[in-house]
């Protein structure tokens, strides 16, 4: 299995702030690319679906936006 490792993710949003799409750029110069069609707001979710452990990854920066 190839390693490839995160370099940089972008998320672009309309001018009303709904989510058009995302794109996650690897250091191995590979680019994904997710569209958003459609979603659904207000979704009641257990705060043990967004689990992290900050200590996995002490460089990254956590921002909670729900």
């Amino acid at each position: 299995m190839i390693n490839t490792y995160l370099n940089q993710v972008n998320l672009f949003i309309s001018d009303n702030y709904q989510p058009l799409h995302i794109t996650i750029n690897l250091t191995n110069g590979q680019v994904q690319e997710f569209r958003i069609v459609s979603y659904k707001t207000h979704q009641p979710y257990a705060e043990t679906t967004f689990h992290f452990n900050p200590k996995q990854y002490p460089d990254a920066e956590v921002i909670d936006m729900r």
